[in-house]
C-alpha cells in the first residue's frame, strides 16, 4: 500500500504533467486557460460513520476516473507546509487568485473560525476544486467548495445499521461498535461546531442525500453519477466516450 506522501507526490506530478500539456497546447493555438465553465466538476461526500460513505467514494472515484481525497490525505495536506505550497503552485496564477479570493471571502464571514488549520484546509480544498475530477471525502468540503462547481452528497444510515456495519468491519462486539460510532459522531460534530459553527449537518447543504439501508453501494454510485451528469452535461459526454 502506498504511503500518504507517495499518493500526494503522485497527484502533484499528474497535475504538473497536465499543466505542461496545457502550456504546450497553448503554444500551438489551443485553449490558453480554463474559464470557470471549463473546470471539471468535483464531488464532495460527507457521511455518517459506519454508513458506507467511504466505500461509495472509492467505487465512485474508480468508475468515474476521478482522484480520491479522503480525510487523512486532506489533513496531511493542510498540516504539511511543503505540500501546501506545492498544492497551491499546481494551479496557474489565475487559479491561485481564485483560491485566495474564495478563502478570504469565507473567512471574513461569520460562519467560519479563523484558525490556521481551517485556512490551510480551505486552500487545499479549493485547489482540488480548481483541478476538478476529484472525489473529496469529509472535512467539511460541502461548506467550503463553491456550490456551482460540483456535487455535494450526504451518505446516511440508521444507527443500528451503522453499529452492525462497524462491528462486522472491525470484528468487534456490537457493544464496542456502538461506543465507537457514538465517539466518532461526537468528534465529527465537534469538528463542524469548532470550524464551521454548525451543530449538525443540514439537508440543504447537499445536493443529494442517500440512505444506505435502502440501496446497495452500486446503486448509490449510480445515483451520484446521475446527479453529476444532470448538473454537468459535459461529464455525460466524457463518460460515454471513456466507456
Amino acid at each position: 500500500m502506498r504511503s500518504i506522501e507517495q499518493i500526494i507526490d503522485s497527484q502533484l506530478e499528474r497535475w504538473a504533467v497536465e499543466r505542461r500539456a496545457e502550456a504546450e497546447a497553448a503554444k500551438h493555438g489551443g485553449r490558453r486557460s480554463k474559464t470557470p465553465h471549463d473546470v471539471p466538476p468535483w464531488i464532495a461526500i460527507s457521511r455518517d460513520y459506519g454508513a458506507g460513505g467511504s466505500e461509495v467514494a472509492e467505487v465512485l472515484a474508480e468508475q468515474l476516473g476521478y482522484e480520491l481525497f479522503d480525510r487523512k490525505l486532506l489533513d496531511a495536506l493542510a498540516r504539511e507546509s511543503r505540500y501546501r505550497r506545492e498544492f497551491l503552485a499546481s494551479v496557474d496564477e489565475k487559479g491561485r487568485s481564485t483560491v485566495e479570493a474564495h478563502v478570504d471571502a469565507l473567512l471574513h464571514g461569520e460562519s467560519f473560525v479563523r484558525s490556521d488549520f481551517l485556512r490551510y484546509l480551505m486552500r487545499v480544498l479549493m485547489t482540488i476544486a480548481e483541478h476538478g475530477h476529484a472525489v473529496v471525502v469529509g472535512r467539511g468540503a460541502a461548506h467550503v467548495l463553491p456550490a456551482e462547481g460540483g456535487v455535494t452528497v450526504r451518505i446516511v444510515a440508521p444507527l443500528e445499521d451503522r453499529v452492525r456495519n462497524v462491528a462486522q468491519r472491525l470484528s468487534i462486539p456490537d457493544t464496542e461498535a456502538r461506543l465507537r460510532v457514538h465517539e466518532v459522531d461526537r468528534a465529527r460534530a465537534d469538528f463542524l461546531r469548532t470550524h464551521f459553527h454548525r451543530a449538525e449537518w443540514r439537508p440543504e447543504d447537499h445536493d443529494l442525500t442517500i440512505c444506505m439501508s435502502r440501496v446497495s453501494i452500486e446503486q448509490a454510485v449510480r445515483l451520484v453519477e446521475s446527479t453529476l451528469v444532470a448538473r454537468f452535461p459535459k461529464e455525460h459526454a466524457r463518460l460515454e466516450k471513456a466507456g
